[in-house]
């Protein structure tokens, strides 16, 4: 994440044009596995937001969010995000793409949450149209970890991942 900063301050001369955000929201199935082998499946979701750098195919930023399941927001994920777009020389043409967010999750324990503070590692394709010159749509699929403990205690673990639903919007 370090890196993702220090690129990010050295490109603050680049024209506002090569800066991006994108809004997504992911909807799906979401698996908790405990240490005792218990599993406990959910409709869950994720909100997230990334803003960084656009080097022609690739993008390279930070994000921040929020984890929800059907009850409540179980936790708030921070994370590098990096991006390719296979087409991207028409902003408005249709392009696949491969996006990973990995970077650390931390708990709503405010409410007795069962996601635990951990790695969020979450990889995903799909597909982007150009609506404008300046805003795309995304529409795609991934799957990852969004929480994983260790208690050093007593060496139990939760493990939280899902498979999602992606669809946003890029400016």
């Amino acid at each position: 994440m370090l890196l993702c900063v220090i690129f990010a301050a050295s490109s603050m001369s680049v024209s506002a044009k090569k800066w991006r955000m994108f809004t997504d929201v992911n909807l799906g199935s979401g698996v908790t596995s405990y240490y005792d082998d218990t599993v406990e499946n959910s409709f869950s979701g994720m909100l997230l937001l990334s803003g960084g750098y656009q080097h022609q195919k690739c993008f390279l930023g930070l994000g921040c969010g929020l984890i929800f399941d059907v009850e409540e927001v179980t936790s708030f994920p921070f994370y590098a995000h990096i991006r390719y777009d296979f087409f991207k020389e028409d902003p408005k043409s249709f392009s696949p793409f491969v996006s990973l967010r990995i970077g650390y999750n931390i708990a709503n324990k405010a409410n007795g949450s069962h996601t635990g503070d951990g790695i969020i590692f979450l990889p995903s394709a799909g597909f982007r149209k150009g609506l404008t010159e300046n805003i795309g749509l995304n529409l795609g699929a991934s799957a990852g970890i969004y929480g994983k403990t260790r208690d050093v205690v007593d060496f139990s673990s939760t493990t939280c991942w899902g498979v999602f639903i992606n669809v946003g919007l890029d400016f």
